[in-house]
């Protein structure tokens, strides 16, 4: 069975938000939609990342696509409970393609839970959003993580509970770049392909979000 974990803690130092403004995120009809982020992300177990150049320059962008150009799976509408949906990723291209790929693998278990509060609100606060005003949300990729995997580096064929990725779902005003509300949310990864198997992360966690978690947050 297909397992998803979550951590949403509001007061603890990884999720935060104020109850003065986080309200904002559940009255917008719309929300502009970042992309993830992985100028963060640590690639955990580095036999079985063998090419992080290749991932940096080609999947960063490729993942990013598949919720852009499959937006009947990936329906941003139906798992934020908004009516409309505004689609940006240029921020998140230039962070991106700025990442140092020789810097993204580790076996260093750290890594599995290390994006703190101050990290998050560093990053958010010199996105360039190109708008002043409204609510922008944001997957900022922690790790993709095959630390306890035994199978062949480049076998991203099967779902496997010891495969999983690591993400913080980042709600934020666009105009203060003040963050509203974040959560850790860790899904299992599985597919064919290093696109889909890691993507499929992503739609899990969506839709954990939409099923569940948005409510609440909304609490």
């Amino acid at each position: 069975m297909k397992k998803i974990i979550f951590v949403i803690c509001l007061l603890s130092n990884l999720s935060f938000s104020t109850a003065q403004t986080k309200s904002e995120i559940f009255n917008a009809d719309s929300i502009t939609w970042y992309g993830l982020d992985f100028s963060l992300i640590k690639l955990l177990g580095s036999s079985s990342f063998k090419d992080p150049r290749d991932i940096k320059e080609n999947y960063f962008k490729s993942i990013n696509d598949v919720i852009v150009n499959e937006k009947k799976k990936y329906n941003l509408e139906k798992f934020l409970h908004k009516k409309s949906i505004i689609y940006d990723l240029e921020v998140v291209k230039r962070n991106n393609d700025s990442v140092n790929y020789n810097n993204l693998t580790t076996d260093d278990p750290k890594y599995s839970e290390f994006i703190s509060k101050r990290m998050l609100q560093e990053l958010i606060s010199k996105y360039d959003c190109g708008s002043d005003k409204g609510i922008g949300v944001v997957f900022v990729m922690e790790n993709f993580n095959r630390m306890k995997d035994n199978t062949a580096y480049d076998d991203f064929s099967i779902t496997d509970e010891n495969n999983t990725a690591s993400m913080i779902v980042v709600f934020f005003d666009i105009r203060t770049k003040m963050i509203l509300l974040s959560g850790r949310m860790t899904a299992e990864a599985g597919g064919f392909g290093f696109r889909n198997y890691w993507v499929s992360t992503v739609y899990k966690v969506l839709k954990q979000i939409g099923d569940q978690k948005y409510n609440d947050w909304g609490k």
